[in-house]
This record gives structure tokens, sequence and C-alpha cells, in this order.
């Protein structure tokens, strides 16, 4: 489970609280591009978006989360769930 998992289900923060902007990876060193991958070439280490070709080192795909609510039918029932809504939640932003 994600950190404060328990701290937001139960009420003791937000989720805006335990979130981390991902562009702040960018002070690392890595550069953050949310789009949507078209293609991969493992071999030629190239990636395709919708909007450009890249070359990359090293790769980090993520295709988000599924919080799989359905395996917990009572609680479903309850409405006890940790989402606000449910609609996704967006990363935080730039």
């Amino acid at each position: 489970m994600p950190p404060l998992f328990f701290d937001v289900a139960l009420g003791y923060t937000t989720p805006e609280k335990t979130r981390t902007p991902i562009k702040g990876l960018e002070t690392k060193g890595v550069k953050v591009i949310q789009e949507e991958a078209v293609s991969i070439d493992l071999k030629n280490r190239k990636v395709k978006t919708t909007n450009q070709s890249l070359d990359y080192d090293y790769l980090v795909v993520s295709l988000g989360t599924d919080n799989g609510w359905s395996a917990y039918p009572v609680l479903t029932r309850m409405d006890i769930t940790t989402m606000t809504s449910r609609e996704p939640w967006p990363l935080t932003g730039p």
C-alpha cells in the first residue's frame, strides 16, 4: 500500500497533502514527459509519443493504478474508499 494510505482513508490527512509533484524529479536530472507512448524501440532506445520522438538512456513507463475496490464488495457497498470522487486523481502538475 502507498504511504499514508490509511491516514487518507481514515481522514487524518488529505490526498493533496500526500502527493509529491512528479516534476520535482527534474531537479535530480530526470526528464519528465507526460505523453502517450505510441511505440518503444528497445534496440535503438527510442520512444515515439503522440508529439515527439525521444532517445533515452533509462526509460520508466508508468501506466497508472487501479485501486481494485471490486475485490472488496462489502466496502464498495458501504461506499468506503480512499477516493474523494470516482474520478482518478491527476498527478500534481508543473
